[in-house]
């Protein structure tokens, strides 16, 4: 008897020793999120309790908006969960720093999916999708997008990456590599758009894959935009608004629109094309302009479906034919 006792209180020991183990958020079942051994009912409540450099796990999929305020930083780990909003807000605001790491989803039904609001986001794991832009850099954001191909940024009716064109809210930096961006558009009248370039703002975009349907891979009324390694594939053989300019564009891979007259266009604002693979319906690379002599493009590198007009090219570079009945040109450096 009494060694069956013992036994007995060994096993409650080693039970109980097991439990105070455990993280407490295994019982604490209506736990949102998690800072180290801490757990929260809402995304908000654990970002506002979070300290400089601290990693919220989410534990549920969630249906809300939050904003990561100035002057914060802190990593956000998607943990396989979801965040939705549909109330009309972007899904996440960021004002601080925010890194996004983990698969898992950012959805917003009816806006942006984040906005960066004069903050940096650091976004190194899952995807995101949005009825408005996927992700949406204003006021001097900064954008760090650094994922696999299976990350994909899906806009349903607007560009998937954009800025915003009005004056003073330029000076993003977005850069982006690797990721899958997918564009549609929805709204009579528009055509879908991978990358809204607006402002006095500077893209580097390297090994993407840009998927925009009934649309164009990069239209660009300001800034710099440079390519390289990346795939733009495009679809439709039509013209359509993008934003809120009342100028059209073509489906082209690439467009840049000086007809729009965005303040932040400067003679310095040009797309730099330096390898990659890019497809249309359409010509390739097209200008809207009226009389801007500024000259928009220089490409050195890279793989078209379409003829490639000379004054494009950068110096040193010719052009090369692969395939004449897909017209698929290929520029190669000079000697």
């Amino acid at each position: 008897m009494f060694k069956t006792t013992k036994r007995t209180l060994a096993v409650l020991l080693a039970v109980l020793m097991l439990t105070l183990s455990m993280p407490f958020a295994v019982f604490a079942e209506g736990a949102v999120a998690q800072i180290g051994d801490t757990t929260y009912e809402t995304l908000e409540e654990a970002i506002s309790a979070a300290s400089d450099s601290d990693t919220i796990i989410l534990l549920k999929n969630i249906d809300t908006n939050v904003e990561i305020p100035k002057g914060k930083t802190l990593t956000l780990n998607l943990n396989g969960k979801n965040i939705t909003c549909a109330n009309g807000n972007h899904a996440v605001n960021v004002l601080g720093t925010l890194t996004v790491v983990g698969e898992g989803l950012i959805k917003s039904t009816r806006n942006c999916g984040i906005c960066v609001s004069g903050g940096t986001l650091n976004f190194n794991g899952g995807s995101v999708v949005a009825q408005e832009m996927a992700i949406l850099a204003i006021d001097a954001g900064t954008v760090n997008i650094d994922v696999p191909e299976t990350s994909v940024f899906t806009a349903i009716d607007n560009a998937v990456l954009g800025t915003n064109g009005t004056k003073d809210r330029g000076k993003n930096t977005i850069t982006i590599n690797g990721g899958t961006y997918n564009g549609t558009i929805t709204t009579e009248g528009y055509v879908a758009c991978g990358i809204y370039a607006t402002n006095d703002d500077t893209w580097t975009v390297n090994n993407a894959t840009f998927n925009i349907t009934k649309g164009a891979g990069v239209v660009q009324r300001a800034g710099t935009v440079t390519i390289t390694n990346t795939t733009i594939n495009t679809t439709g053989n039509t013209i359509g608004k993008v934003g809120d300019s009342s100028i059209v564009v073509p489906c082209a891979a690439f467009v840049f629109d000086s007809r729009a007259k965005y303040p932040g266009l400067t003679d310095e604002a040009k797309t730099m094309i330096q390898s990659g693979s890019f497809t249309s319906e359409v010509d390739t690379i097209q200008v809207v302009k009226d009389s801007d002599t500024t000259q928009r493009f220089s490409v050195s590198g890279g793989t078209f479906s379409g003829e490639i007009p000379a004054a494009y090219l950068a110096n040193g570079v010719e052009t090369a034919t692969l395939d004449d009945g897909v017209h698929v040109l290929t520029l190669v450096a000079e000697k």
